[in-house]
């Protein structure tokens, strides 16, 4: 409302301007003179002339800053968001309708980014609870180390790398001796922590971080040894065994020993082409047997194929 004012006001004065100079100059076309009174007009109608200008350079300079100026700034608002920076904000310092529809603009984008962050939250979320799925579906709920279903994926992974490098793949199949005597004598609370105990305990035994070592079963574990000959496999069952010796868990029921122990039976070979896992999980399982047959306690391991 302000500028059509002021346009109205300029435009009435420039066309009395622009009358009165008709007016002079037809009298001294008439006359061939200025008499005082036309020079008296003349010089009025160049000082209106004069003043009018210097009005139109305010109007402009108001025109700049109050429409030209915030649009140039929405329009750098739009471009800045259109490109994806939803953080950009409009600088508009009026207080007419461009002012409100700056401020929309920045709510508009605040709304946008606040939803962005929002969506990215959830988006971290259920990424890191599928995350966490999926690591307690590989791990044993009780012992808290690898389960049966994680031993079965790294088995079939470290079988294709082994037959495919034609290296040697080993494994130790693991069982507490006397293990049923000890939970029925001490209950299932005891016989859970023994289960734990023993399971830490053969973790930490472990040095090389290719290793694996996992709950099978009950009162099975195994343990998966890439890139391991005889040599190396008879090394890492005695020091498993000495390993859970060392807890010196009574177990007075047990007819190998005064404490909890466990017996090995091992294997390894480099996988044939045609093979399958299950020749080297039977062959330690065939170990294991054996040891349970030699009194316990013991580590058995088939000759190296």
């Amino acid at each position: 409302m302000k500028i059509k004012s002021l346009t109205a006001v300029l435009a009435a004065t420039l066309a009395a301007v622009f009358l009165l100079l008709a007016y002079v100059l037809l009298q001294i076309r008439l006359d061939g003179q200025l008499n005082a009174s036309q020079s008296f007009f003349l010089q009025l109608a160049i000082d209106i002339v004069g003043a009018t200008f210097f009005g139109i350079l305010l109007v402009g300079s108001y025109i700049r800053q109050t429409i030209v100026a915030p649009v140039a700034e929405l329009v750098k608002h739009t471009e800045q968001v259109a490109a994806g920076n939803y953080a950009a904000r409009c600088d508009i310092r009026t207080h007419n309708e461009l002012a409100a529809l700056g401020n929309g603009f920045n709510d508009m984008s605040a709304a946008i980014e606040d939803d962005i962050k929002a969506r990215e939250q959830a988006e971290q979320a259920l990424l890191a609870a599928k995350n966490q799925l999926e690591a307690l579906a590989h791990v044993d709920g009780l012992t808290n180390i690898p389960n049966r279903r994680f031993f079965d994926e790294r088995l079939a992974t470290e079988w294709r790398r082994a037959r495919r490098a034609q290296l040697p793949l080993a494994l130790l199949m693991i069982d507490i001796d006397f293990f049923k005597p000890y939970n029925d004598n001490n209950g299932h609370g005891a016989g859970d922590e023994c289960l734990k105990k023993v399971a830490a305990a053969l973790a930490q035994a472990l040095v090389r971080p290719a290793d694996l070592i996992a709950r099978y079963g009950g009162e099975e574990f195994v343990a998966l040894l890439p890139e391991t000959h005889k040599e190396g496999l008879l090394q890492i069952a005695e020091r498993l065994r000495e390993a859970v010796a060392g807890l010196d868990l009574p177990h007075p029921h047990s007819r190998s020993a005064s404490h909890v122990t466990i017996s090995l039976g091992g294997a390894t070979l480099v996988p044939p082409l045609e093979g399958e896992p299950a020749t080297l999980l039977a062959a330690a399982d065939a170990m294991l047997y054996r040891a349970k047959e030699r009194g316990r306690n013991r580590v058995c391991v088939e000759e190296e194929g």
